[in-house]
């Protein structure tokens, strides 16, 4: 079993740096934040701790994936094109979560048109697939 940290908001309001530590140390295996400056925050404790950003990226903030060693959240062939041609750039693979919506209709990309982006990804030549997720919707 994984462990995934989400430490959005300071950490919910907690401070992001000491309880990033202390859950480093109890081997959180995964931190989760909302966006790149709350990545980049994380990111000053130390390498090698993969960061996944929950919200969708502006256009202008993909060069960061490769930057600071993030894993994006990808909801579209949209996205999933831009992380590609920011992989290209920086000469890397890019590590992405697929997330998809099954009926909440909030964030990922709708069930039915999940087979054709996770296709999209794993024919990709710089992203790598690292997880998908639901958003489930209870009846």
């Amino acid at each position: 079993m994984r462990y995934v940290a989400v430490v959005k908001a300071d950490a919910y309001g907690h401070g992001l740096h000491q309880t990033a530590a202390r859950l480093m140390h109890a081997g959180a295996d995964l931190f989760a934040v909302a966006n790149v400056t709350e990545a980049a925050a994380l990111r000053e404790l130390g390498p090698g701790w993969p960061i996944l950003l929950l919200s969708p990226l502006l256009p202008e903030e993909d060069r960061y994936l490769a930057e600071y060693d993030l894993a994006a959240t990808v909801s579209s062939a949209e996205e999933a094109s831009r992380f590609e041609a920011a992989g290209a750039a920086a000469g890397k693979d890019l590590s992405v979560h697929l997330k998809i919506d099954t009926g909440m209709g909030r964030l990922g990309v709708w069930h039915e048109e999940a087979p054709a982006l996770y296709a999209q990804i794993t024919t990709a030549r710089h992203l790598r697939l690292a997880a998908c997720s639901l958003i489930l919707l209870r009846r």
